[in-house]
């Protein structure tokens, strides 16, 4: 239940913890000129830009050249104390925070050894005390996800961190006045002003390859994002900043273990991991899909949650009206098998297509799928149902190899490093998650040479792109396949979770709904890349771990399920959305006009529909924030 909104303004489920939890927007506004105070009305409008993030509750904090804003999303402990800006007992510093310290409880007990005192159950006052004791190391202390904002007021420093996958977002702005930042873009576009330029290097990869969020760049020429496993101080005094990594991604050691052995170490690590993230006052629930990944998280879920709780954990699914792409039976298996609560929800092509302009809003970069609207579909029936917290799978087809192109990267991975018979006996296996061998074939050209990729991509798009050089993130991805732990490091990095978690984060929250990525438990991630290849891509099947770990908990026909698909949209939805609608969409795009054949494109909908979806999306986008041009 959630309690009367709160206003601060200063010059469920309790099996596992009591404290505060925050998933919200936040800002801030920060005067590079001494005397010049930030403007709390343009400070409070950049927080309303967020309020759908956090309904519960608001507040404001300013001290002479900085102010920040906050919109609460409560999860646990409703009451006034734990509303933010949150200063610590000193007054020392004073945060903005959206995430969970999902160890928080652990790092309260060792903080209050070492002296420290604490006046909340939150776990925003436990990265103050974490500061006060470590400083700026602090964030390597936490197992969570954040976007904080902390200002010393005796150094005259705002310290702000990103978790160590970017799971939450943090943009900035800065220009020969301010530094302003926001959980998202839309809060920061006035000060970009009105007539927006798109960058274009992101803009044409994106159009060429559908990747977004590769880099600290976003599609806003003037708008940076802070990379994930980054700090950035900024010293106020001098009007400068620094940007710092303070986690590198490793594998960890497993060598020396038996299968048996890595087995149980998979099954602990994850039912801790899940165990973390029940942490909540209201009501927690999970996606589910009836893929392998989602079907785990339930099934883990459920069992835990049932022993605390003595209750049914609920799960939300997307029912696809196309029956070649609804997943809907297998999800029924693991409801029947796990006891779940169930949530269904099942759109038409209308209906879908009349919240299309409020997702292209809420997603603020372009997408190259329109799956993202089946997602947005379940956190909206989510919050319909009163379901505030939702687990999710995100992050283990980046971890345990479960993408079809994996087989391809690992190949390349074993000829380079010599091991030419087991590259052979990957490529000539039977058939992989239901791919042959032509489809794996056509992936190592593409990992072997970008340049090739790109020309054929071109090609096939036939859309008359005038492209300067082949995207740099295609190159780098090619060179990474070279050795596997760095090919995986680059897609959880840069190529392919980075976008992932965009649509997770900014779906989610469009409804003040909370994701929670029990396989992105950075413990889960590195026991993952340390795991031998055999233990990922084994005799056809993807994710193997995953499989044999939990083959007596699951149906066997989820455990060992080849077909892959994911909240796919119907058919219909295509037909209706992208075909029949492109031409229109992408010609009347002053941007695309910029850089491609809007006629071509325009053309493309009816022989590569999907290919044309990434235009009429970039149009969408263009229109939607006012990007007329490109820099």
């Amino acid at each position: 239940m959630r309690g009367a909104k709160t206003t601060t303004i200063a010059t469920g489920f309790t099996c596992y913890v009591l404290g505060t939890v925050h998933m919200c927007g936040i800002s801030g506004l920060i005067q590079k000129k001494p005397g010049v105070h930030p403007s709390q009305e343009q400070l409070r409008r950049m927080t309303d830009l967020a309020a759908h993030r956090g309904p519960d509750g608001f507040g404001y904090w300013s001290d002479e050249r900085v102010a920040f804003g906050h919109r609460r999303l409560a999860i646990i402990d409703l009451s006034e104390a734990a509303s933010q800006p949150m200063h610590a007992l000193d007054k020392s510093t004073v945060i903005v925070f959206n995430g969970e310290i999902f160890n928080y409880l652990e790092l309260r007990d060792e903080l209050k050894a070492k002296g420290h005192a604490f006046r909340t159950q939150s776990d925003t006052e436990v990265i103050l005390a974490a500061y006060a004791e470590w400083g700026e190391e602090c964030p390597s202390h936490f197992n969570g996800m954040w976007a904080f904002a902390l200002y010393d007021r005796q150094k005259k420093k705002l310290f702000c961190s990103l978790d160590r996958f970017g799971i939450k977002p943090f943009h900035y702005v800065i220009n020969s006045e301010v530094f302003a930042f926001g959980s998202e873009i839309k809060q920061l576009l006035e000060l970009v002003g009105t007539n927006r330029c798109a960058d274009r290097d992101g803009l044409e990869t994106f159009l060429l390859t559908g990747l977004t969020n590769y880099s600290d760049q976003t599609l806003f020429a003037d708008v940076k994002r802070l990379p994930a496993a980054h700090n950035l101080i900024f010293d106020v005094a001098t009007g400068t900043f620094t940007i710092i990594r303070y986690y590198d991604l490793q594998a960890a050691n497993v060598e020396g273990m038996s299968a048996e052995a890595l087995e149980e170490q998979f099954r602990a690590l994850f039912t801790d991991a899940v165990r973390l993230r029940l942490r909540s006052d209201v009501p927690v629930a999970t996606c589910l899909s009836g893929g392998l990944d989602s079907s785990i998280v339930a099934t883990v879920a459920s069992r835990l949650y049932r022993e605390c709780a003595g209750a049914s954990f609920a799960a939300v699914t997307a029912v696809s009206i196309d029956s070649e792409n609804d997943e809907s039976r297998y999800a029924k298996e693991i409801v029947d098998s796990a006891e779940l609560a169930w949530h269904r929800v099942q759109s038409t092509a209308p209906h879908f297509l009349d919240s299309l302009n409020e997702v292209v809003y809420q997603q603020e970069e372009p997408f190259p799928s329109l799956s993202i609207l089946m997602q947005y579909e379940v956190m909206k029936t989510a919050r319909a149902n009163g379901i505030p917290v939702l687990l999710d799978g995100q992050g283990a087809d980046e971890a345990f190899l479960g993408y079809n192109w994996h087989v391809a990267a690992s190949v390349l991975s074993q000829w380079h490093g010599g091991n030419v018979a087991g590259a052979g006996k990957t490529m000539f296996s039977r058939s992989w998650n239901g791919k042959g061998l032509c489809k794996r074939m056509v992936d190592v050209v593409g990992l072997v040479s970008p340049g090739l990729r790109t020309r054929v991509m071109h090609t096939i798009r036939g859309c008359g792109m005038r492209l300067r050089q082949v995207p740099l993130v295609l190159r780098e991805w090619s060179a990474s396949t070279r050795d596997m732990v760095e090919y995986q490091k680059n897609e959880i990095t840069k190529t392919v979770l980075p976008a992932l978690l965009r649509y997770e984060d900014r779906n989610s929250m469009a409804f003040a709904v909370e994701g929670r990525l029990p396989f992105l438990d950075y413990r889960m991630v590195e026991f993952a890349l340390g795991l031998p290849l055999e233990y990922k891509l084994r005799d056809g099947w993807s994710k193997w771990i995953m499989r044999q770990s939990m083959a007596t908990q699951l149906p066997h026909d989820i455990a060992w399920r080849r077909d892959k698909l994911g909240f796919e949209a119907p058919k219909s939805v295509w037909k209706d959305g992208v075909i029949a609608n492109t031409a229109m969409v992408v010609r009347r795009s002053e941007l695309l006009r910029e850089i491609a054949d809007v006629e071509k494109v325009a053309r493309l909908a009816e022989t590569n529909p999907a290919a044309a979806w990434r235009f009429h999306s970039a149009a969408l986008w263009a229109e939607r924030f006012n990007c007329t041009d490109v820099n």
